[in-house]
């Protein structure tokens, strides 16, 4: 989010709702379509942890699936 609005502290009322609106906006956008990995499997061979992940899908297609 910093990335937005960058590192300047904002104190007064008006730029607090305006910051919760654009959150709002933002965290719709991140939850829903932005690509993540899981992970699928997880052994351990001897003192080492082997990880394997399913393809990058968003949330939206994991419930369409």
């Amino acid at each position: 989010m910093r990335q937005l609005i960058g590192y300047e502290r904002l104190g007064e009322a008006a730029c607090v709702e305006a910051l919760n609106a654009v959150y709002e906006d933002w965290n719709l956008l991140q939850n829903l379509f932005s690509p993540t990995v899981k992970l699928k499997e997880k052994r351990r061979e001897g003192c080492k942890y082997h990880k394997s992940y399913h393809r990058a899908q968003t949330p939206a297609e994991r419930l369409l699936a």
